[in-house]
């Protein structure tokens, strides 16, 4: 009778525990859904939004996120931005751009259908002479005797002194750190007061990503970013352009920056 009872009530505290596990997840649910709502809603009334906005779900960049591209652009006016992967996140860099009345957004993306797709919604919105979406197709890239699969990035190798880069591709799963090229391929191009927004900074490869560039660009400074998938900031504080101290080969003919 006695085993009955502790067992029935080791069991009651188990629901107990669970109940309020349980509300916690729901709260945490609550708020995040809320936080992305009033991104959402932020963009819409600072951009001034005729058109509705595609879906910000999934792998699309979360409102959050967007909304700090739109903040970091409106507050740096920066007059060239350079983004790995192309979407929503060109249409926000556009059309802030748009709005400040100068500056120009420069997005690789691999896949042509994407590529597309980008235009159209940049065409939709008529921002189209404020970005260029270039077919950048995934090549292999060595960086100290490792391979990679990231951007054919030859239509950048006459664009210098970045303002802001906002590292949101390629798709992780080509192959482990996927976004490490972006390091030692872009942030020699960044200018002496340049910024870098890093999206899933919540995941490991991001985090070892960001640990490597620090060591081989020490130059820049690191602010965490409350996001709903994690950023990172970096912050050139270099007198001139980022100096990176690693071989990297691949896609490095020479090439204007054009459509792709």
């Amino acid at each position: 009778m006695i085993a009955l009872i502790a067992w029935c009530l080791i069991k009651l505290y188990r629901m107990h525990t669970m109940l309020y596990t349980l509300k916690d997840h729901i709260i945490k649910i609550n708020d995040s859904s809320f936080r992305q709502t009033e991104a959402l809603l932020g963009l819409y009334k600072n951009l001034d939004f005729e058109l509705a906005l595609p879906h910000t779900r999934g792998f699309a960049a979360s409102p959050d996120f967007l909304a700090v591209v739109h903040e970091t652009i409106k507050q740096q006016s920066p007059k060239t931005v350079v983004e790995c992967s192309s979407g929503l996140s060109t249409l926000i860099a556009a059309k802030t751009l748009q709005q400040l009345g100068a500056g120009h957004v420069y997005s690789l993306e691999s896949d042509q259908y994407y590529c597309d797709q980008t235009r159209a919604l940049l065409d939709k919105h008529k921002v189209s002479d404020w970005a260029t979406v270039i077919h950048a197709p995934l090549i292999p890239t060595e960086i100290n005797g490792v391979s990679y699969q990231w951007y054919d990035a030859s239509a950048l190798n006459e664009l210098n002194n970045v303002d802001l880069m906002v590292i949101d591709g390629p798709f992780a799963g080509v192959n482990p750190l996927a976004r490490y090229p972006a390091g030692p391929k872009l942030l020699p191009k960044l200018a002496s007061d340049g910024e870098v927004l890093i999206d899933d900074y919540q995941r490991p490869d991001e985090k070892k990503m960001v640990k490597l560039w620090l060591e081989q660009f020490p130059n820049m400074d690191k602010q965490d970013v409350p996001c709903e998938k994690g950023c990172m900031r970096l912050i050139n504080s270099a007198k001139s352009p980022a100096q990176g101290v690693v071989k990297v080969s691949g896609g490095e003919a020479a090439g204007r920056v054009a459509h792709g």
